[in-house]
């Protein structure tokens, strides 16, 4: 099977693979984009494929070429796609987003008890949105320390101008289910600098295995930034406090077993296996 889908992989080819779109560099605020793909018959066969938009801003994207069902013929090596793209500079979101323009092909039926397959080949469309002044971007990381856990915010400055005063202060809750805030000092960034903003809380606090929920919220300027993540301390485990140790021979017996949960959230999927012995043999 992973020899003939590699085969029809090659069999089939989309031309260019990509188109990019770097917002920053039209002046106009409407835009409009003709563009062309070819979907090329590498091994000249006997195909049809489905054209369709797809992706987080599939929206902005229309094909022109009509139908959508292109069939082609051993003689046919390529066949032309024509869509259009529409937008306004500000429906673009500062970084990177995509759509695509999805070629399907089917094999076999939709019959019950048949075989089939689907290849997708996709051609992307990449829209690099402009950054606003002030933007930040970050993420959260933790460091095993000692007695310590480090709290780590990363964060980089895709802005237009430069940050003077960044602080994160981290919220978790410990335990006891007591909230501990903790800030970082105060830092600048420069345009496309990126800098770690930390802090440390004590081990003791959460002693007890677990899962605990950390918040930071980033300050900058008058605007804020939140991120959340989950902070794991040691792993889930299951103790036996207690289990019948003897059973008797002949007879139906009840058996109880109970276990400890050390893990401070539900443990799903929980299993024990059982071995019996009689006069030192396994049973």
């Amino acid at each position: 099977m992973f020899l003939i889908v590699a085969q029809l992989v090659f069999a089939i080819g989309v031309r260019p693979a990509k188109t990019t779109i770097a917002v920053d560099e039209f002046e106009e605020n409407n835009i409009k984009i003709d563009g062309r793909m070819w979907i090329v018959n590498n091994n000249q066969r006997e195909f049809t494929v489905d054209v369709y938009e797809d992706g987080e801003m599939a929206d902005l994207i229309k094909i022109k070429t009509n139908p959508k069902k292109i069939s082609f013929r051993p003689e046919d090596e390529a066949k032309e796609i024509e869509f259009e793209i529409n937008f306004n500079k500000e429906d673009i979101p500062p970084g990177t987003s995509t759509a695509f323009i999805t070629i399907e092909e089917r094999f076999g039926d939709s019959e019950e008890n048949t075989v089939s397959s689907k290849l997708l080949l996709k051609h992307k469309i990449t829209f690099t949105g402009s950054y606003p002044d002030l933007y930040l971007e970050g993420s959260l990381n933790f460091q095993e320390k000692d007695d310590e856990i480090e709290l780590v915010a990363e964060v980089t400055n895709l802005g237009k101008k430069d940050l003077n005063e960044v602080q994160t202060t981290f919220y978790v809750n410990d335990k006891e289910q007591k909230e501990h805030e903790l800030e970082t000092p105060s830092a600048s960034i420069q345009t496309k600098e990126t800098k770690l903003l930390k802090t440390t809380i004590k081990k003791d606090n959460f002693n007890e295995a677990g899962q605990y929920e950390v918040s930071a919220i980033t300050k900058y300027s008058d605007q804020t930034l939140e991120l959340y993540k989950t902070l794991l301390i040691g792993k889930p485990e299951v103790d036996i406090t207690y289990f019948d140790r003897y059973l008797i021979a002949h007879k139906v017996n009840q058996y109880t077993l109970d276990l400890l949960n050390k893990w401070n959230q539900q443990i799903r999927n929980v299993y024990v296996d059982v071995e019996v012995f009689k006069e030192g043999q396994r049973h």
